[in-house]
């Protein structure tokens, strides 16, 4: 999904709350889907890999966020650990994408950042999940 809109993204934000307004603008209602266990500090994806939930007019979305540098190890985890779940979530009509998160420089040479998404989807060709890069 590509993307000219222009939408603020805050020096504190997690990638979440990145992905949740980058999600929005492009007409989306979203979903955090992500929960915190208190007792044991971990926090719980649904079905094992997805933080946000996004729909539209016939469009469902499951959502994965990190950093930029991490994109490579949670789609290992989709296409690994996941890929059950990942290839049930497909198979029902869903899309799957993990969205990476990093600042780049607004102009080269300035100080100025902003942040910017790294956005691949995932799909199943029947034999191996696809990787389509944004």
């Amino acid at each position: 999904m590509k993307s000219c809109m222009l939408v603020r993204y805050y020096v504190m934000d997690s990638p979440a709350a990145r992905s949740k307004r980058h999600m929005e603008a492009a007409g989306y209602r979203v979903a955090t889907v992500e929960r915190w266990n208190h007792v044991t500090r971990t926090r719980h994806d649904a079905f094992g890999f997805l933080d946000l939930i996004a729909i539209r007019p016939s469009q469902i979305v499951g959502v994965q966020t990190t950093t930029g540098g991490h994109v490579p190890n949670r789609i290992g985890k989709i296409t690994g650990e996941r890929a059950e779940e990942a290839r049930d979530w497909l198979a029902a009509g869903g899309l799957i994408e993990v969205h990476g998160w990093r600042q780049l420089k607004v102009q080269r040479g300035g100080k100025a950042k902003r942040w910017h998404p790294i956005v691949v989807s995932l799909d199943w060709d029947g034999k191996q999940f696809v990787e389509v890069r944004a």
